[in-house]
């Protein structure tokens, strides 16, 4: 197994729950545009690729709606409600503490000041070297831009970094940038749609990367 010289996390999903919070915020723009709300885990299954792919996928089959507007809705709502439920998956406050020795860093596709409020409230912004998100970048993972951007000014190899995600768009991420993908099985996917997109390592806790990488 390579040798781990920087950890990159995904957020939703990976680092965080925040089902609640992003079900939440979709349900109330499903209600504006008149549409029933729909159960928080099939929501979470929306969630990995930027906030309009999570309203457009919310939205029911067929419909014929203003889709930049419905995104403004789900952003000012989130805006306001973004820190309300969401915290560290149990454990993660752990292993980060267990890899302190060991740079880290975020790469997700939420955007940046969401992203910036969510881990201030959490405490934990100062854990992370670098943080890149959906509006830091031209184009979003699955693009290895970001892991590309975060390697860039350290003399790391790509093969010794691990990127932790939940998400097949967290392994194509991985892949594309020839780093190490470590699947989050805890996550909103689940194993079994890491496992088809070839993730390297499927862990089901966070503690269980402290073991990984040895």
């Amino acid at each position: 197994m390579p040798r781990c010289h920087l950890i990159v996390f995904d957020l939703d999903g990976t680092l965080v729950d925040s089902s609640v919070d992003l079900a939440d915020a979709a349900n109330h723009t499903l209600s504006v545009f008149g549409f029933p709300p729909k159960p928080v885990p099939e929501i979470a299954r929306y969630v990995g690729d930027g906030a309009r792919k999570l309203v457009e996928r919310a939205l029911p089959a067929g419909v014929t709606i203003d889709l930049d507007e419905a995104v403004r809705v789900f952003l000012g709502y989130y805006e306001e409600s973004c820190t309300r439920h969401t915290r560290l998956y149990s454990g993660m406050d752990t292993l980060l503490h267990a890899c302190a020795g060991i740079p880290k860093a975020v790469a997700t596709n939420k955007p940046k000041r969401f992203t910036d409020k969510i881990l201030k409230a959490l405490r934990v912004e100062g854990e992370f070297i670098q943080i890149e998100c959906g509006d830091t970048v031209a184009k979003p993972k699955p693009d290895p831009e970001m892991l590309r951007k975060i390697l860039a000014p350290r003399n790391i190899a790509p093969m010794a970094t691990f990127m932790v995600g939940d998400s097949s768009t967290d392994v194509k991420t991985a892949q594309a940038a020839g780093v190490v993908s470590v699947g989050a099985a805890w996550g909103f996917r689940g194993r079994e749609e890491l496992e088809k997109s070839g993730a390297n390592y499927i862990i089901e806790r966070p503690v269980d990367l402290v073991q990984l990488i040895g």
